[in-house]
């Protein structure tokens, strides 16, 4: 698991009990890491990713 992050990434997503989940660059034009497995498609979030990649690939 990620202990913490540097540099411009923030943290965007943790768990009830303070595990990074989720990390993200915004001042990239799509940079993000997740510690779950999207393609399951289990949350409608998980869709939104994505299609936030499939975005950015197509600009």
């Amino acid at each position: 698991a990620v202990k913490a992050v540097s540099g411009s990434a923030i943290i965007n997503a943790r768990t009830s009990d303070g595990v990074i989940e989720g990390i993200e660059a915004p001042r990239q034009k799509f940079c993000l890491g997740v510690q779950w497995h999207p393609e399951f498609e289990i949350d409608p979030g998980d869709s939104r990713i994505f299609a936030a990649f499939v975005d950015a690939a197509r600009a």
